[in-house]
């Protein structure tokens, strides 16, 4: 997948929270399936239901979104209705939301079972294919881009601001380094901009111009994240 994708943006919410809980929900309710208005081109193509646990469907910023930077939602984006649940993978964002069923079990369906699941336990890069135990794909793990200078570009003699992102599914990041050796030593960062979970922080790096046939990096060292994440 690549360096992924992400975007940034205000979105009116109305929480679901309540709104569930308000329909009363027994002992059995345990995960929340969505389903949106969106239908498959071939019949042969499964429908896209997801589900998510029942405390993250509680969760006071899991959010029924209809406007987007204070005008009515885009209809690419999901109008008129669309599920966001932060720090979440997008694959649990249903777009054109129709349907919301409290259930015992997670959703069945191919995109459940089959798609949008990881390993459970981490595997190693490159290792042979095999039958490993999986799970769904839920919070986003922890992630830094250098975003300046871009890649290939031609620099100036002297210091050059390098900047970058760093972001957690659930969680917070308190802590970038940045290497400019072929991650043979680490510089901190400095972290700018607003800290509070699950939204991206946003890091602004200086440091001597490096070597051109050397490679800029980034990370989040370990700390309750876990495993550093280039």
């Amino acid at each position: 997948m690549g360096e992924g994708c992400r975007r940034q943006c205000h979105l009116d919410r109305c929480p679901i929270g309540g709104r569930i809980e308000r329909a009363g929900l027994g002992p059995a309710a345990k995960h929340v399936q969505m389903l949106g208005a969106d239908r498959p081109v071939l019949p042969t193509v499964p429908l896209f239901v997801r589900s998510v646990p029942i405390d993250k469907a509680l969760h006071a910023d899991t959010m029924l979104a209809t406007q987007m930077n204070g005008e009515p939602l885009p209809f690419l984006h999901g109008a008129p209705l669309r599920l966001i649940v932060p720090g979440w993978a997008g694959d649990a964002c249903v777009k054109w939301l129709t349907h919301l069923n409290v259930q015992e079990l997670e959703a069945e369906g191919y995109y459940m079972k089959t798609a949008y699941r990881m390993p459970a336990k981490p595997v190693k890069p490159g290792s042979p294919g095999q039958a490993v135990e999986t799970v769904p794909v839920e919070a986003m793990p922890v992630k830094s881009i250098i975003a300046r200078p871009d890649d290939g570009a031609r620099v100036t003699v002297g210091d050059i601001p390098i900047q970058g992102v760093a972001w957690t599914g659930e969680g917070e990041v308190v802590r970038v380094e940045v290497s400019t050796d072929n991650e043979k030593t680490w510089h901190e960062a400095e972290l700018i901009g607003e800290q509070r979970p699950m939204p991206g922080v946003f890091g602004s790096m200086s440091g001597e111009k490096p070597d051109p046939a050397n490679v800029l990096s980034s990370r989040v060292p370990p700390t309750a994240e876990g495993l550093p994440s280039r």
